[in-house]
C-alpha cells in the first residue's frame, strides 16, 4: 500500500494598509532563491489559524497579543490531491490563507527595517516577481492566481 504524503500549510497574507494602498510582506528565502509569504506547517491538533499566529510571531519576531491581528476565518481554505509531485506520487494538500493586519507602528517599523523582508503590491504578487525581477515563491503565487485570492488591480 502506497503511503500518501500530506502537506498541510497555512499562508499568512501580512498586510500594511497605509496611504491608501495595500502592500503584502514577503521574506527572502535564500535556499529557494525567492521571496515568500510567511508559511507554516500545521502541527497535530493545531488549527490553521493557530499556525498563522505561531509562525507570524516567530518568523517576524512580533508579539501575537499586541502587534498584529489574524482574521477569525480563512480567506480561503482548500483541500485537494496533488498529482504533480516530483516522483509522480499523490500528495494530499490542505492550505488555508489568512489575512494578517500589522497595526502597531513599532511592529511596522521593525518589518520595514528587516533586511530580508520587503513589501510588494498585488500586481507584483500576481505576476510572480517583484518590480526588479526577483521571483516570488511560484507554488503560492500559482494558488493565489488560480483561486483569485489577490487581484493585480488591488490597491
Amino acid at each position: 500500500m502506497q503511503k500518501i504524503e500530506k502537506l498541510f500549510q497555512s499562508v499568512a497574507l501580512v498586510q500594511n494598509v497605509e496611504a491608501g494602498s495595500t502592500r503584502w510582506f514577503l521574506r527572502w528565502q535564500p535556499y529557494q532563491k525567492c521571496w515568500q509569504f510567511v508559511v507554516g506547517e500545521r502541527l497535530e491538533r493545531e488549527s490553521f489559524r493557530e499556525t498563522v499566529l505561531r509562525e507570524v510571531a516567530w518568523q517576524l519576531n512580533l508579539n501575537r497579543k499586541t502587534d498584529f491581528l489574524v482574521s477569525n476565518m480563512a480567506q480561503l481554505s482548500m483541500e485537494f490531491t496533488d498529482r504533480e509531485t516530483a516522483d509522480k506520487s499523490d500528495r494530499q494538500v490542505a492550505v488555508a490563507f489568512y489575512q494578517v493586519q500589522v497595526y502597531r507602528r513599532s511592529a511596522l517599523d521593525l518589518l520595514n527595517a528587516t533586511p530580508t523582508g520587503c513589501w510588494v503590491s498585488a500586481a507584483e504578487i500576481c505576476a510572480g516577481e517583484t518590480t526588479d525581477g526577483q521571483l516570488i515563491q511560484p507554488q503560492i503565487v500559482g494558488w493565489l492566481n488560480q483561486w483569485q485570492i489577490i487581484h493585480p488591480w488591488q490597491e
